[in-house]
Order: C-alpha cells, then sequence, then structure tokens
C-alpha cells in the first residue's frame, strides 16, 4: 500500500522481543481481517504478517483498511487483534479534539469513516 509519509501519529509501541516481517498478497479465498474482523474478500489485496516470537509464530491477515489505521497510527508497532480498541482508548485519551488532520487523510476510506464516527462518539 503507497501512502504519504508525513504523518508519523504513534498511538503506541509493541513491546514484544522478536521478528516481524510482513508482505502484501492477493488473496486466493476469504479470510478474516483479526482486526476489524470484516471479509478479505477473493482477490483482494491485504497484508500478511508473521511474528516470530519466544516460544511461538503468530500470523495474521490485514485488510487495507486496518493496515491504513496501522500505518498512520502504529508505526512503532501494534498487538494482533487489538488495533481498533487500542486506537479508540487512544483517541479517546490524547486525541478526541486534537487529531492532526493528515493522519485522518491518510486513511483507506472505510478506515477515515471509521475513525471519524469514534470522534464523534467522544465529541456527542
Amino acid at each position: 500500500m503507497e501512502q504519504d509519509m508525513n504523518c508519523s501519529c504513534s498511538a503506541m509501541y509493541m513491546d514484544v522481543e522478536g521478528y516481524f516481517t510482513s508482505r502484501h498478497r492477493k488473496a486466493a479465498k476469504e479470510h478474516v481481517c483479526p482486526e476489524c474482523k470484516g471479509i478479505i474478500k477473493k482477490g483482494d489485496k491485504y497484508l500478511f504478517s508473521t511474528l516470530f516470537y519466544e516460544g511461538g509464530i503468530q500470523n495474521s491477515k490485514m485488510c487495507a483498511s486496518c493496515e491504513s489505521i496501522v500505518y498512520q497510527f502504529f508505526q512503532d508497532g501494534y498487538y494482533i487483534g487489538q488495533v481498533w480498541d487500542d486506537l479508540a482508548g487512544y483517541l479517546d485519551s490524547s486525541w478526541s479534539e486534537d487529531l492532526p488532520s493528515e493522519c485522518v487523510v491518510n486513511l483507506h476510506p472505510d478506515a477515515k469513516d471509521a475513525v471519524c464516527d469514534i470522534l464523534q462518539r467522544y465529541q456527542d
């Protein structure tokens, strides 16, 4: 996924010792994104990641929308399966009023809508 590198809105740091690798793939069958629980449809591009850590290996297949969230807000690392919960907590505690606009502008359209919905809940 090609995105503008101007934003570094870091929401958290992943404190896990290990080796992390990722690459883009094209889905040969449907998968479920561990972050939003949405369907990655056959033919969609997704981010396939593997975390090798002490005691195990964990694979993840992340949709483009969630990948844009990770790219904009979790450049220092993230916990697989917790991106949206962590982002919502961070927006509530830190940026519900002062979120840099470039962080939202650069998001995938579905992610942008979801972030705007989260922000709207905090402003109500």
